[in-house]
């Protein structure tokens, strides 16, 4: 977590890897899950430090890798990544998206919403 928060627009969510699964997670108010839409969402730097110490946590044990905080929009339908790396993480590696683990973002991610 080598980028700080203070750098980052708001708000943001914390997203990483499950050791075990490889599936991409997010923190959520009950831990990770791999729900977009369950994640929590940090509105000011404050709870995104918060996040991101609790990412720095599960990584030091081992629960998940790659724990780093990405910028999101909030949306009707719940947080979508900002960026198009990060909205093609949650959508699932395939070429061909109706094969993605999430065919719903996938449309969402490739029409640009």
């Amino acid at each position: 977590m080598a980028v700080s928060t203070k750098r980052r627009l708001l708000p943001v969510i914390l997203i990483a890897n499950d050791l075990r699964s490889g599936d991409v997670v997010f923190y959520g108010d009950d831990g990770w899950t791999c729900d977009l839409g369950r994640a929590r969402v940090a509105q000011d730097h404050g709870a995104a430090d918060d996040l991101e110490a609790t990412g720095a946590r599960s990584m030091a044990r081992q629960n998940v890798v790659d724990a780093y905080l990405i910028e999101i929009e909030p949306t009707t339908d719940g947080p979508r990544p900002r960026h198009f790396r990060e909205r093609f993480k949650t959508t699932g590696p395939t070429i061909y998206p109706h094969l993605g683990r999430r065919f719903g973002a996938a449309q969402a991610a490739a029409a640009g919403e």
